[in-house]
């Protein structure tokens, strides 16, 4: 992306320099982010497929918000569990940094990462 946004002119702010491991990681979190939606959209999606019932459209909105929000207050609730212990782990996780590894470190092992990852994606 740093050859494509130009250097000089009145967009050169837009072009800080090479991309870094912290603005990769960043991205990828938030397209995965964004590649999921809200569960309350399958309650309503169901109830007007199977059950030919097409709800409120204020009701479906206050659905939407106080499952996002109960959500958000567990998530609070339970951060000093699942948050804070520095040696928590989440093993869904490993696969992607071993990946934003391999691109941002180079060396042999890098490369053989990065020719499995090839072959399994």
């Amino acid at each position: 992306m740093e050859t494509c946004i130009p250097r000089r002119g009145f967009l050169r702010c837009l072009n800080p320099g090479p991309f870094n491991k912290k603005e990769n990681t960043f991205a990828v979190i938030m397209a995965s982010a964004a590649a999921n939606s809200a569960l309350g959209t399958e309650i309503l999606a169901v109830q007007r497929l199977y059950y030919n019932i097409t709800p409120n459209p204020a009701a479906s909105i206050f659905l939407l918000f106080s499952s996002q929000l109960l959500g958000y207050g567990i998530g609070g609730m339970m951060r000093g569990i699942l948050l804070y212990p520095s040696k928590m782990l989440y093993p869904s996780v490993l696969p992607l940094v071993s990946m934003l590894d391999a691109l941002f470190k180079g060396g042999r092992a890098a490369q053989q990462k990065l020719r499995l990852f090839y072959i399994v994606f």
